[in-house]
């Protein structure tokens, strides 16, 4: 198994035991942090019905199981919000990307194409920003042009500093300094630009650029298929440190 299996697979065997325990304690709900986000593929079914000695039918009867509970239980609607220029990223990067979100049972929010035909940001979308827990904003060259993604990103500031939630900026085809300085291709995208909603727009820019991240020219010499795998590990060790920390709080909360 690789990285991800294995930690599929530990919380597979964290949330069985945590299962037997609770059946001691007669109308008790399994805490959402032990089954957010929770799932595992076949090849970890495997391992795990080997190592103890459980048939298939069960693993797959106690997946099925685990991912109802969880979606009746966790506190947010989306675990990841992709904010992104669709003339730029959606067929390539982002695509992929999302692709390789939900293969690993973090569920990811992607607008719809034909959202972004209108020129203002809908409600719908606000209360989707709101509704997750990390966000990924893919800066690209066009990124800027959009009124519609700077919009996103001054909501996407707004909830990160207000909330416990976290955003990671991604640095397509562009240098976090055009970005944070609104500098080169990025610079000519924004000057596209005149209204009253500029000033808060550059200091979306900024604050995003500023955040730690991943610059796809530096990293695994440009391949985007590494690239990828390294965001989504990242995504899903923080999701479990969430659910760690969530899972404490609810067990001092029970001691009381």
């Amino acid at each position: 198994m690789n990285l991800l299996e294995t930690f599929n697979a530990l919380d597979a065997i964290f949330l069985l035991i945590r299962i037997v325990c609770q059946k001691r304690k007669r109308n008790k709900l399994l805490p959402p942090s032990l089954v957010k986000g929770f799932s595992f593929s076949a090849a970890t079914g495997v391992a795990l019905s080997s190592a103890f000695g459980l048939s298939l039918g069960f693993m797959k009867h106690f997946s099925m199981a685990s991912s109802s509970t969880a979606s009746t239980l966790k506190s947010y609607v989306y675990d990841v919000f992709l904010s992104f220029r669709g003339e730029d990223t959606r067929k390539n990067f982002v695509d992929h990307l999302y692709v390789a979100l939900e293969q690993q049972g973090i569920h990811t929010f992607k607008d719809d194409e034909k959202l972004t035909k209108g020129n203002r940001i809908n409600d719908e979308l606000l209360k989707s920003i709101e509704e997750s827990k990390f966000y990924i904003v893919v800066f690209s060259k066009n990124y800027a042009s959009s009124s519609w993604c700077l919009d996103e990103l001054v909501k996407i500031m707004e909830c990160q500093k207000a909330t416990e939630h976290i955003a990671y900026p991604v640095f397509y085809d562009v240098d976090p300094c055009e970005v944070r300085k609104q500098l080169g291709p990025v610079g000519e995208a924004f000057a596209r630009h005149d209204n009253g909603e500029v000033g808060k727009w550059k200091e979306a820019l900024k604050e995003a650029a500023n955040l730690a991240g991943w610059d796809l020219r530096n990293i695994a010499d440009g391949h985007e298929a590494k690239v990828i795998n390294k965001i989504v590990e990242k995504i899903s060790l923080e999701l479990r440190f969430s659910n760690l920390k969530a899972d404490e709080k609810l067990i001092g909360m029970e001691s009381r």
